[in-house]
């Protein structure tokens, strides 16, 4: 996989540049996420003629085979480790029902205690994901937060945590911001809102400029519009 063999490959496809990268017969495997990537790394627009990529361009896409090659995973990966699997608990039902003997022990996971304690209304406490509402006091309503829930007959009932220390709510609020501003464009269709989601993320604020967060965001919701709501 090199550039020669790239410019001599492509010139043979009218196709946009992002789908004939997808095309097996072009490069094996490579998905709709690694192709729009590797673009993008490249600074090639996606829908591109393929066949008027000039050989400089070729060049640049060609440094990153590693991005291409990485990812190929076949089209029936997860449903051939889905068989596998299901032959895996076949076998282990076999080996452990043959003497009869059949034996288990609780683990430690939540859910059978959720519900004896439901059940028998014996008291049991966990700790969950669950809309504020007030439990603590200096974080949205709205926001999602993870506080002790005491589980008994009455059901799941989350508990007070009071106020976080300054510092702790501030940097909560980083992140919570972000997920509001993603609601808020999901609900209005507002695509500026998507901008501003990606102006707060404090990672992304660190290595783009405004303008570049802005083109990324737009190149982003063009190569899987099709997976996402319609922004205006």
């Amino acid at each position: 996989f090199n550039s020669d063999y790239l410019f001599e490959k492509l010139k043979k496809y009218k196709k946009d540049i992002k789908q004939t990268i997808m095309d097996n017969k072009v490069v094996v495997g490579v998905g709709n996420i690694y192709a729009s990537e590797v673009l993008f790394i490249s600074r090639i627009h996606p829908e591109k003629k393929a066949n008027t990529l000039s050989k400089e361009q070729c060049a640049v896409l060609s440094k990153y085979p590693h991005l291409l090659l990485k990812y190929l995973i076949p089209l029936n990966e997860y449903p051939r480790r889905c068989r596998s699997q299901i032959r895996r608990w076949k076998k282990l039902r076999n080996e452990i029902m043959a003497d009869g003997n059949v034996t288990h022990e609780r683990s430690n996971e939540y859910g059978s205690r959720i519900i004896e304690a439901c059940e028998t209304g014996v008291p049991f406490k966990i700790y969950g994901n669950v809309q504020n509402n007030g439990l603590i006091e200096n974080l949205p309503p709205t926001a999602c937060v993870e506080v002790p829930i005491l589980v008994d007959a009455n059901g799941l009932n989350p508990q007070k945590v009071g106020a976080l220390p300054e510092q702790l709510a501030a940097l909560n609020m980083t992140h919570i911001a972000v997920h509001d501003m993603v609601l808020k464009a999901i609900e209005t269709g507002e695509k500026q809102y998507v901008y501003m989601a990606a102006y707060l993320d404090p990672h992304t604020r660190d290595q783009l400029s405004f303008d570049k967060i802005k083109a990324l965001c737009d190149d982003l919701i063009k190569a899987h519009g099709e997976w996402l709501p319609k922004f205006h």
